[in-house]
């Protein structure tokens, strides 16, 4: 999982800022950059919700495989079942705390587009966009902390289940 999450978590950080470029540049020439930058926002957002979900599906179905392989053994579920829920948990208000505030920045980028009247200044936009980089890198590390640490549960009760 950590290669499939580290491939999905670059390619988001990228996009994020190839995404912030397009539109701080799109601000310095008038032309078809604030197309490409429009575009590639709503990729953005689709590549953002695709890579936190991913960790979250991670977390949905080991989980399953513990509760099933601890109902099959007859472990305690504190053994397994509790700590990987908690982590299930914590990564569910991680991921969906970054997608709505990937989904705020969009909504912020659109309230800030000159050519009709703009709801609020393009600063507001910028400050947004700042933050969802910072937020989406912060959120990358949390859930590769929380991979790592169900990848070592997933370990420990497959050596007992095997035996």
């Amino acid at each position: 999982m950590i290669k499939i999450f580290l491939g999905l978590t670059i390619s988001n950080l990228l996009i994020l800022l190839a995404v912030f470029y397009l539109g701080y540049t799109s601000k310095l020439q008038n032309g078809t950059v604030a197309d490409y930058h429009l575009l590639l926002g709503t990729g953005a957002g689709l590549m953002t919700t695709l890579s936190h979900l991913a960790v979250y599906m991670y977390h949905m179905a080991t989980t399953r495989w513990l509760a099933a392989a601890t109902d099959k053994k007859g472990f305690e579920l504190d053994r397994f079942v509790a700590p990987a829920l908690a982590r299930k948990k914590r990564t569910l208000l991680v991921v969906m705390g970054t997608i709505l505030f990937a989904m705020l920045t969009m909504v912020a980028g659109v309230g800030a587009d000159p050519k009709p009247n703009p709801l609020w200044p393009g600063q507001v936009h910028l400050i947004m966009a700042i933050m969802c980089v910072v937020v989406n890198f912060v959120a990358a590390c949390v859930e590769y902390r929380l991979i790592k640490a169900q990848g070592r549960l997933m370990d420990s009760a497959l050596e007992l289940v095997s035996d």
